[in-house]
């Protein structure tokens, strides 16, 4: 199972006790998934599902909330992305009048929701002929059979003041129409809209969490993301989805580790290398000087940092300096190689010459560098 349906699982075990955050829940699916189709004059509402489990929830969330029985039919003529799906159909006036007085929702580019909601509870006809137009783009989950059906979206905010009903919407927006990548492989969480008008609903809802959901087109739809994993996380924890959280939370932790010994790594192959390749730079002019008989003719203390240079190729500067009598410091140690590479130059010697050679012998010595994952 993917970390996307292990999500959605989660949530579909989340019942709010509150019936606003049930209606809020609602609204989202419908949102998402539903819309208003006239038949015969009579206005009916269908949600759409391809997973069973989220029509199955949408039901149990009308009964609750509403005290409607919505009836659920599996179809091989209706699919969403080649899959079967699951519809659940809102065919009694008295139950469609109900859900649209108490959803502060409405069809896309049809009548005003006070025209649209004046259902006749005894002939179940849209009194303003709303009902009657075509929507133009389509219901994203239908094909041909499903012409004549309008998106469904939220009229006002008037549903979204509190954080739990804020929380309870993006749940089922989530459950309707969301996805997750595997996070072992990267970070992205989408919700995938109809339009921009939905898709930009959505987004509000992220923003008043402080997540900086961004919206691109694909395709026919509108797609409102998160790449942090920081903010999939808070997402995470917005939906309700705690269990998927702290798997996900294990999973940051361990790719964070993972890359922090990485840049370690690197930093200590960096410094070794870089050890490696001036001990070779210093050993050449040291070489130098002495098939030249410089050495015995300079100071006690520049032979003998010219004997330990030779003698221990692989050593670092701090380590040169407690090999010295007395001890010296790094910056001393420097100062007297320094001295040593200086008196070479000047009687002819040229680092570029011997810088391959040096190059060749530093990778014999078995320091490569290292790629951070």
């Amino acid at each position: 199972m993917s970390f996307s349906s292990e999500v959605k699982k989660e949530l579909l075990r989340q019942y709010s006790s509150k019936k606003h955050c049930q209606l809020a829940e609602i609204a989202a699916m419908l949102c998402s998934a539903g819309a208003f189709r006239t038949v015969g004059g009579r206005v009916h509402i269908i949600f759409a599902a391809e997973n069973e489990k989220v029509a199955d929830k949408y039901i149990r969330l009308l009964e609750l909330a509403a005290g409607i029985h919505a009836t659920a039919t599996h179809t091989s003529q209706l699919q969403q992305n080649h899959k079967p799906s699951c519809l659940a159909l809102l065919t009694e006036a008295e139950d469609v009048k109900k859900i649209s007085s108490m959803l502060p929702i409405m069809p896309v580019g049809g009548a005003s929701r006070q025209t649209y909601i004046s259902v006749s509870s005894e002939t179940g006809q849209a009194s303003g002929g709303a009902g009657s137009e075509t929507c133009q783009t389509g219901y994203g989950a239908a094909d041909a059979q499903t012409a004549g059906l309008q998106h469904i979206c939220l009229a006002d905010g008037g549903l979204l003041v509190k954080s739990c009903c804020r929380r309870a919407f993006l749940r089922g927006a989530f459950l309707t129409a969301g996805s997750m990548s595997n996070p072992k492989k990267s970070y992205h969480f989408e919700i995938v809209c109809w339009g921009s008008e939905w898709a930009q609903q959505i987004k509000g809802q992220f923003r008043h969490f402080s997540l900086d959901a961004k919206v691109v087109s694909r395709k026919n739809h509108e797609i409102v993301y998160l790449k942090e994993g920081e903010q999939i996380v808070d997402a995470l924890n917005i939906m309700g989805a705690h269990t998927a959280l702290m798997d996900l939370e294990n999973v940051r932790i361990i790719k964070e580790m993972r890359n922090d010994i990485n840049r370690r790594v690197n930093c200590e192959t960096a410094n070794i290398n870089k050890t490696v390749h001036a001990a070779y730079r210093q050993q050449g002019a040291i070489r130098f000087l002495q098939q030249r008989g410089v050495v015995p003719r300079l100071s006690r203390q520049l032979q003998e940092i010219a004997l330990l240079r030779m003698e221990h190729p692989e050593a670092t500067i701090q380590e040169l300096g407690t090999m010295c009598s007395p001890q010296v410091g790094k910056s001393g140690v420097n100062h007297r190689l320094r001295k040593l590479e200086e008196a070479a130059k000047q009687m002819g010697y040229e680092k570029g010459a011997t810088a391959h050679a040096d190059e060749e012998a530093a990778k014999q010595m078995g320091y490569a560098g290292r790629t951070e994952e």
